[in-house]
């Protein structure tokens, strides 16, 4: 496994965390997809097929929305990143412009499911620690009538 793939299999196991936090206190989470892109060959022509990371507005991870009659905000998204890069993803995010609210979040995972969190729309405050659930939310199953 290359370096890169170590990478984006530890960015895809922490934002499997965030996920299953959110939607552990009832909301909708929608994670930003790969896409695969088309690439000319550069010998023999033709194309092939890369799978490339792809963010919400080109900085966003997630988003997650709650059901109406919640207290939080409806839409709030939300970046997920190690400890270590939570400086450089801030400095993206207010770099590239966004309209940022209070309720967006930057999580910067810190190990064991426990969250480092900065809210917008500077990502200067004061931090808060948030610990996910060890085990997702159970699916309510509809019963036939």
């Amino acid at each position: 496994m290359t370096p890169r793939q170590k990478t984006n299999a530890k960015g895809r196991y922490i934002m499997k965390i965030a996920k299953r936090m959110f939607e552990s206190q009832g909301a909708w989470v929608e994670v930003a997809r790969n896409n695969v892109r088309w690439f000319p060959k550069k010998t023999g022509g033709g194309v092939f097929p890369l799978s490339m990371r792809h963010d919400f507005f080109g900085i966003w991870d997630a988003i997650v929305v709650y059901p109406k009659g919640r207290k939080r905000s409806q839409r709030i998204f939300i970046q997920v990143t190690d400890v270590g890069n939570m400086s450089h993803r801030r400095e993206k995010i207010v770099a590239s412009g966004f309209p940022v609210s209070p309720h967006d979040l930057l999580l910067g995972y810190r190990g064991r499911s426990w969250f480092r969190v900065l809210h917008g729309p500077d990502f200067q405050g004061e931090a808060e620690d948030w610990k996910a659930p060890k085990t997702p939310p159970q699916k309510k199953r509809l019963e036939a009538a």
